[in-house]
């Protein structure tokens, strides 16, 4: 017989909240709604992007990446405390410094809006050059490939070939545990390369290094769906 000895308090160690974060799983779905967001089709409402958004993450995706998503948005606050800030909820009485951080974050790379909205967020222009070398802006999503890629390596999986990608496709490689983009930030670029049809001068050049700014790009606005606000972090503060 092992005797278990409990240690710490219940109410905080076994707390609803510490179990199941609803704010974190509604912000991780608003980051896949992101992505539908900026690859919105002519013609499609908010509606149709976040019945098909949800009808994906229910439905299509694995729970590597739904949970994948949830690790992007844990992720934030140490991003934000990179460059001076933190978040807090809107009723803190500390200032909004969400401007003060959109300055910090566009030094030397400023985000490009287009003029459409959807979902009451603007939406970047990905067509401006944004990959930037040593700026904060790609600084932070280099860090944001990285995480994505040691959060797949410790969920078990490995790179995929380029002929494997060819041959077989994501969803049947995923089921195998590969990925082909488990690479370095320079592979990503490469692979957006090789996949570009240029046969047809109708296709566009994929862009696939554009999802690990995503994230950052859209904090002020995925902070404001679970009402929280960014603030200067004190020196010293924990």
């Amino acid at each position: 017989e092992i005797p278990i000895i409990p240690f710490g308090d219940d109410c905080s160690v076994y707390s609803y909240q510490r179990i199941v974060n609803p704010q974190v799983e509604s912000l991780a779905m608003d980051r896949h709604l992101c992505y539908a967001t900026e690859e919105r089709e002519e013609g499609k409402t908010d509606a149709d992007l976040r019945r098909e958004a949800t009808e994906t993450w229910l439905f299509e995706w694995q729970d590597v990446q739904r949970n994948s998503n949830i690790f992007a948005i844990l992720s934030i606050r140490v991003r934000l405390q990179l460059l001076g800030f933190d978040c807090v909820p809107l009723s803190s009485p500390l200032p909004d410094a969400s401007a003060a951080f959109l300055e910090a974050y566009n030094r030397g790379n400023k985000v490009v809006h287009k003029e459409r909205w959807a979902n009451k967020k603007q939406l970047v222009d990905y067509s401006v050059p944004y990959n930037i070398p040593a700026t904060p802006r790609t600084v932070l999503a280099e860090s944001e490939h990285y995480r994505w890629n040691a959060y797949y390596i410790a969920s078990g999986f490995v790179p995929a070939s380029k002929s494997e990608f060819k041959n077989e496709g994501k969803t049947a490689l995923m089921r195998r545990r590969k990925h082909i983009n488990l690479t370095t930030v320079n592979g990503l670029m490469e692979y957006d390369e090789w996949r570009w049809d240029k046969s047809n001068p109708n296709n566009k050049k994929p862009d696939i290094v554009k999802y690990d700014y995503q994230l950052m790009d859209d904090v002020v606005w995925l902070l404001s769906r679970i009402k929280y606000k960014i603030v200067k972090r004190e020196n010293g503060e924990e």
